[in-house]
């Protein structure tokens, strides 16, 4: 059984449809891992439409619009790994959701490169410079380095 951390996984099996009484529409993947297989949705809404494309590209969909109205799992890449966040799945007023026997059900919250996220925009040192100018980033690195880190009395070693 899988425990709430991050593992390297592949998927095998996926489908759209839709969950609850509204019909909201999902895509669902399943993925396997060493330690056992784990699912996730993708919530097809406008809020949420991109995050769910842009983990399908991840995992390798390379088709149009009118292919994935009838995503499948071979139009996933199934040989190649993604590093995905096991979290307990949990009902809106955050309370644990677990089978008849406590057991709680576990879910993909994040679908990312294998190594972690990436980031997606780099930064030249003049935009930096830019961005941060008048955050005192010089005078606290200053500080810092004369005054060492500050750490609660109970904190220090000795």
């Amino acid at each position: 059984m899988l425990k709430s951390g991050t593992y390297l996984a592949k998927p095998k099996a996926a489908a759209i449809g839709s969950v609850g009484a509204e019909g909201k529409p999902v895509v669902k993947v399943l993925f396997e891992t060493e330690d056992g297989e784990v699912s996730w949705t993708g919530w097809l809404t406008p809020k949420t439409v991109e995050r769910t494309m842009g983990a399908l590209i991840l995992l390798g969909f390379k088709g149009t619009e009118d292919d994935f109205a009838s995503l499948s799992l071979e139009m996933l890449d199934t040989e190649s790994q993604v590093e995905i966040v096991v979290q307990v799945q949990v009902y809106q007023n955050k309370v644990p959701r677990t089978d008849k026997n406590g057991v709680p059900y576990m879910e993909v919250e994040f679908i990312n490169r294998p190594g972690g996220a990436q980031f997606r925009n780099t930064m030249a040192p003049a935009e930096v410079k830019n961005k941060l100018s008048g955050l005192g980033i010089g005078a606290i690195l200053a500080s810092k380095r004369t005054s060492g880190p500050t750490l609660p009395k109970e904190d220090l070693p000795f």
